[in-house]
C-alpha cells in the first residue's frame, strides 16, 4: 500500500527494527540492553513501554561514549566514522543527536524532576523509541562495516 510510504515510522519499518539484529559486536552490554528494550516496547502496557523508552535512552547515552568517557570527543569520533566523509551527513546526524539529547532532558525519560514534561501517550513513547533505535542501529551497523 503506497500510503505506508508516507507515515513515519511505519508499522512495517518498526517491525523490521524490532527483528533486525545489529551487527555491532564490540559492546555486549549495549546489545543486551537494546534487546531488552525491544521486549518491553512490544508490550501493550504503558509502564512497560516507558521502561523500553528508558532502556533505549540509556543505550543512546552509552552510544555517545563508545570512543571514550568524554562524550563530546567520543560523539565526534562516532559521527566521523558514520558520516562517510560527508559534511552534510555529519551535520544532520549531529543535529539528530543534539535534538534527541534535548528531548531526553526535557521529557520524563531519564529525568523525572518536576520541571520535566510528561510523555502524553504511548504513541509518542513509540515514536521516540523507534527514532532513537533507528539512530543507534544505523550507527552501530555503520561502524561495524
Amino acid at each position: 500500500d503506497h500510503r505506508d510510504l508516507h507515515s513515519f515510522p511505519t508499522r512495517r519499518s518498526s517491525d523490521l527494527l524490532l527483528h533486525d539484529d545489529i551487527r555491532y559486536s564490540k559492546d555486549e552490554i549495549l546489545l543486551k540492553k537494546i534487546e531488552e528494550s525491544k521486549i518491553y516496547i512490544r508490550a501493550s502496557d504503558s509502564d512497560k513501554k516507558q521502561i523500553a523508552l528508558e532502556k533505549i535512552w540509556d543505550c543512546f547515552e552509552r552510544l555517545k561514549t563508545l570512543y571514550g568517557d568524554k562524550k563530546k570527543q567520543s560523539l565526534n569520533e562516532l559521527l566521523n566514522n558514520v558520516s562517510h566523509n560527508s559534511n552534510e551527513l555529519y551535520s544532520r546526524l549531529n543535529q539528530e543527536f543534539s535534538e534527541l539529547t534535548k528531548i531526553g532532558n526535557e521529557f520524563q525519560i531519564r529525568h523525572f524532576e518536576t520541571n520535566t514534561k510528561q510523555i502524553p501517550s504511548d504513541h509518542f513513547r513509540e515514536y521516540l523509541y523507534f527514532r532513537v533505535l533507528s539512530l543507534i542501529s544505523y550507527c552501530l551497523n555503520e561502524i561495524n562495516e
